[in-house]
């Protein structure tokens, strides 16, 4: 058995105390969540970008908006960041159309850092965001935003929170929750989104109906691609004339690939 000695000496304490610390630490490091493949993220973008002023590599983000739930009870909580970079740009021209390229590929909260690759599903201009959180009727004008009667973009109606959330053939897709609604997807034959599995569960879609997919509301923009094929998580939009940008606070939906 070792001496007392042996236990005072300077090495073999400086020993001791790593070995305590890489213990306690190790106890302290957070388990990375899982993300399903085909959870959707409802965000609002944080900083515009545009294919005539930003550059290569450029940093974006993009704030959660709404608690995504996950399996077991776990969930990405509001307010945590998507982050990525354009990959390249287009500036417009008398000869072609403005193009701009992006991904969306760290989700950052809890002081954890996590690799997703990410697809478009769906973008609407900060006007489309707000016209979804006010009443409809104006005769709900004095009643708590959480209550009242909103329609999506895309057109489901929610019915407050705690209420249903039904689509344009009254049939409930789901309910209101804080912040958004939960609902299940569909993607209409037809749609840029035709082709995605059709997810069962509840998915956060903020201020989204549960069919929507494409660009609402920005005219003479297109989705050349969502990302969905090599290179995978690499988005690009295109105008036909002018620059193309894309504002702080535009909202977007996009689905983790993996």
């Amino acid at each position: 058995m070792p001496s007392l000695a042996f236990f005072r000496s300077p090495f073999v304490a400086f020993a001791l105390s790593l070995l305590l610390f890489a213990s306690v630490g190790a106890a302290h490091v957070p388990e990375s969540l899982s993300i399903p493949a085909g959870t959707i993220l409802p965000v609002s973008i944080k900083h515009t970008f545009s294919s005539n002023d930003s550059s290569k590599n450029q940093l974006i983000e993009a704030r959660i908006m709404q608690d995504v739930p996950l399996p077991d009870g776990d969930k990405i909580p509001v307010g945590a960041i998507l982050s990525g970079v354009v990959v390249s740009t287009t500036p417009s021209s008398d000869r072609s159309a403005s193009k701009i390229t992006f991904r969306f590929d760290k989700l950052e909260f809890h002081h954890q850092t996590i690799s997703v690759i990410t697809s478009f599903r769906s973008m609407a201009p900060m006007v489309d965001v707000q016209a979804a959180q006010f009443p409809d009727s104006p005769g709900q004008s004095g009643t708590p935003a959480a209550w009242a009667n909103t329609t999506q973009i895309g057109g489901d109606i929610r019915y407050g929170t705690g209420g249903d959330v039904k689509n344009l053939n009254k049939e409930k897709v789901g309910k209101g929750v804080p912040n958004g609604v939960l609902v299940r997807i569909s993607n209409p034959p037809g749609s840029l989104c035709q082709g995605d599995s059709d997810d069962n569960r509840l998915q956060a879609l903020w201020v989204f109906s549960a069919s929507s997919c494409g660009i609402y509301d920005s005219k003479g923009l297109t989705v050349v691609s969502m990302g969905r094929k090599d290179p995978l998580g690499e988005i690009t939009l295109a105008k036909d004339k002018g620059e193309l940008k894309i504002d702080n606070s535009t909202g977007m939906l996009l689905r983790v690939l993996r």
